[in-house]
């Protein structure tokens, strides 16, 4: 039966056993190694990763070092996702900005303006980022249908005669204008207005 022992133990026998480790012959280290697995309780391919690295390992730092809200929102966030039924945060993060409105009208909730608009600041990018790339698609079909419209009645408007050729020549490049300024102020528009 195995008896777990301390992280610090773990780290102190460790040290030991990966000098012993690097000084013994082949034949020897598998001995080293099961010793090793038996005392710290660890899979056999786990102890040899952690006896032939050097030094020790960087980890990443936790969750609570991350941490980018004061002490104030994390409290407010705690608060509303009990009012919420702890639903999981997705649908947190969309249901705050009502909740907030509700549980302010109501007394519930008094929240200072700062922590309020950090609250709801840190939903902008998560939310824009899902629905506003749908209406951003559904305005370009809707723009291309209304230019495409435009286009054959702009085709339609011009009456063209091959048989004189200098004003067949006008006539085309007034009518090639005029179908393409629409297309060039929609360029110009999802460029410069709609552009991320």
């Amino acid at each position: 039966m195995h008896y777990p022992i301390s992280k610090q133990t773990k780290a102190e026998l460790l040290a030991a056993m990966r000098e012993r480790y690097r000084r013994v012959t082949r034949a020897e280290k598998t001995k080293v190694l099961d010793e090793f697995v038996a005392v710290a309780g660890c899979h056999r391919q786990h102890a040899i990763r952690l006896l032939t690295t050097v030094g020790c390992r960087t980890t990443e730092p936790s969750a609570m070092d991350r941490r980018t809200y004061g002490e104030a929102v994390r409290q407010a966030l705690v608060v509303l996702r009990e009012a919420a039924d702890r639903i999981c945060g997705k649908r947190l993060k969309a249901l705050l900005p009502s909740l907030i409105t509700a549980l302010e009208q109501h007394g519930h909730l008094a929240l200072d303006p700062t922590v309020r608009r950090e609250i709801l600041s840190a939903l902008v990018p998560a939310l824009g980022a899902g629905s506003l790339g749908i209406f951003s698609w559904l305005a370009r079909v809707a723009m291309m249908a209304a230019l495409s419209f435009i286009m054959i009645q702009v085709g339609h408007e011009f009456d063209l005669d091959k048989q004189e050729l200098r004003t067949y020549a006008f006539d085309s490049l007034v009518a090639m204008t005029a179908a393409a300024i629409p297309w060039l102020l929609c360029a110009l528009y999802f460029v410069l207005a709609m552009a991320p």
